[in-house]
């Protein structure tokens, strides 16, 4: 790396991270993640709860009463008319009323009456406090045994095991796997998208204050590029790093002064939603546990690696980009080319995580514009074998200086235009001719 670069590497680093704008996303952003942390948890809470209240009418019959115990503040028993409860009804004293037919045991069907709207999901949770009753009440009146139809019903499980190189098994979290590939591939696709857009509005404002002139003086367009790249790209390293100790001490910090939902309630949250352990006596032990313990070495490597290598692959696109137009507007409406295989990776990240070993997925992970977003995702995902990885390495180093190539053809001749924006007719031009 020649003196020319190094030097361009410190301009653009020890510039922007000076720069308000800076300060501000770093500062502020953890502080935003954790109250989107506790806005969804909240809202977690709040949605299992439906807002209408209902009553109950009473008609004498054991089984309403223990219907309307399946949940105390949001049913009643109520001993008014029908006409009335509809008057009440229209004036909007109450929310509705619940009518149970004398047949409901043989037949199972009851009815609900309302202003309408409310949403489904205080009829999902209707039907099944009622289900439950009258289900309880069909086991007794058939001489069931409860204890025997919950060991026919219980749910099996299935436990995934490895058997490594040696013969020794081992558990392998694949579910846990498959969400932590998910996560990765939205991370990078985040991070690759915002500090490459960085680069891009980075070569813009230079343009437009004619500071590209004076260094495209005395430095090689691909020494810029270069430069550019790689200073902003350590800035976004640095800002991650600093995102990740703020977003740790605070978290340390409310843990410590117990604020945040109780975890019981988190927990009655969780035992409610299908295909979740209700059994389950440790939220961090089911969840937390799992995911934290299938992230390995290979795979954090992995994802750094491809991180940079995609940063790189993409910034010098976008700074081509940059070169080739006068303002963001421009950018804008020429990135849509270069933002394809981009939004291409987010489609694909969920597909290449639940099959990690299909063709596609192989395909995908070893093409140098998709694999930084989905090699991740699949190497979370799954054991890829090491030559695949090397191989989309290979390709993906390959494809950086192909790209970097040409983009500092266009760089090189955008950065002294200025005045119409090129199509994409001319800019093969520049290409041929730089």
């Amino acid at each position: 790396m020649t003196k020319k670069i190094l030097t361009i590497i410190s301009h653009e680093f020890t510039s922007k991270i000076k720069s308000k704008g800076f300060l501000i996303a770093t500062f502020v952003a953890p502080i935003a993640i954790i109250g989107l942390y506790g806005l969804l948890i909240y809202l977690s809470l709040s949605f299992d709860q439906s807002e209408k209240k209902l009553l109950f009418v009473d008609s004498g019959k054991e089984y309403i009463s223990q219907m309307v115990a399946q949940d105390p503040e949001l049913y009643a028993l109520t001993t008014e008319s029908i006409d009335k409860l509809k008057e009440q009804v229209n004036h909007g004293t109450i929310d509705g009323y619940v009518s149970i037919p004398e047949d409901i045991i043989e037949n199972g069907e009851f009815s609900v009456y309302t202003s309408g709207g409310g949403g489904t999901g205080f009829i999902s949770k209707l039907k099944d406090d009622v289900g439950d009753v009258v289900e309880g009440i069909r086991i007794k009146k058939a001489g069931i045994d409860q204890t025997i139809l919950d060991g026919i019903f219980k749910p099996v499980s299935l436990k995934t095991n490895m058997i490594d190189e040696q013969g020794n098994e081992q558990r392998d979290e694949t579910e846990a796997k498959s969400f932590i590939g998910i996560v990765f591939g939205f991370l990078m696709y985040m991070l690759i998208f915002i500090y490459g857009g960085f680069v891009s509005r980075g070569v813009v404002e230079e343009k437009s204050n004619r500071i590209v002139e004076i260094i495209a003086s005395s430095a090689k367009p691909i020494d810029i590029l270069m430069g550019k790249i790689v200073g902003i790209g350590a800035l976004g390293i640095t800002q991650i790093l600093m995102w990740l100790v703020l977003i740790s001490v605070m978290f340390a910090v409310i843990a410590g002064a117990g604020i945040g939902p109780d975890v019981d309630s988190v927990q009655q949250t969780i035992n409610n939603q299908p295909g979740l352990d209700a059994g389950s006596n440790s939220i961090q032990e089911e969840l937390v546990g799992k995911i934290l313990g299938a992230i390995d070495l290979a795979t954090i490597v992995g994802f750094i690696f491809f991180f940079i290598a995609g940063y790189f692959i993409y910034s010098a696109m976008f700074a081509a980009l940059g070169a080739a137009v006068d303002n963001e507007q421009d950018v804008q409406q020429l990135q849509l080319p270069l933002t394809v295989p981009i939004f291409i990776s987010l489609g694909m990240i969920t597909p290449v995580s639940q099959n990690p070993d299909g063709l596609h997925s192989i395909i995908f992970t070893m093409f140098p514009l998709t694999s930084p977003i989905l090699m991740p995702a699949r190497m979370a995902a799954t054991n890829v074998p090491l030559i695949e990885v090397i191989a989309s390495a290979i390709l993906l180093v390959l494809g950086f200086l192909g790209i970097l190539w040409v983009s500092a053809k266009i760089y090189r001749i955008g950065i002294l235009s200025t005045g119409k924006r090129p199509s994409f007719k001319e800019l093969w031009k520049w290409i041929r001719t730089a």
